[in-house]
């Protein structure tokens, strides 16, 4: 199972976000976005939940095969998906402060939980953390962000919706 993870994750989050980033021009496009939005952060809870988390941090080494006029040169290319984990961070920071959505911002803050879970906390044997740094994250972005999200005007604390937000908010500050 991680090996398919390892190697679906990156191109996944790369479409994911393309897509989340083209405006939906009509109900279609709108109910895709948000299917598809429901989705990747499902699978990225599960991943959190199911205790594999070293996808997002891995590091893998491919050759691949260029073709370069008649010849053919195989260079190694560091891959993995360490690389993109502040992209992805980035993007689950986006639906976080988007309040069209609060069944997404909802999933998104679950994930982000799970994250400072499993990312900030130092292990119980005193070892090293797994993510390195991943405070930073939080005290610079993370934390700025949910305050920010809770001060704007549009953010109506008596909406039915926002209920269902609201607690991962009050868990993450």
């Amino acid at each position: 199972m991680f090996q398919v993870l390892d190697e679906l994750i990156t191109p996944l989050t790369t479409h994911v976000s393309q897509l989340l980033a083209q405006p939906a021009s009509g109900t279609d496009d709108a109910l895709t976005h948000g299917e598809s939005k429901k989705g990747y952060l499902n699978l990225l809870s599960g991943i959190m939940t199911s205790k594999l988390q070293g996808v997002f941090l891995s590091e893998r080494t491919h050759i691949h095969r260029y073709r370069y006029l008649l010849f053919l040169i195989a260079l190694p290319v560091l891959l993995g998906n360490k690389g993109q984990l502040e992209g992805l961070l980035e993007m689950i920071e986006r639906v976080v402060v988007d309040l069209t959505d609060p069944p997404g911002q909802r999933s998104a803050l679950q994930f982000l939980a799970r994250c400072v879970n499993v990312w900030a906390v130092s292990p119980p044997d005193g070892g090293p953390q797994e993510l390195p740094g991943f405070e930073r994250f939080i005290y610079e972005r993370l934390v700025p962000a949910t305050f920010r999200v809770l001060s704007l005007p549009e953010f109506n604390t008596k909406d039915g919706q926002v209920m269902m937000v609201r607690r991962p908010f009050l868990l993450m500050s």
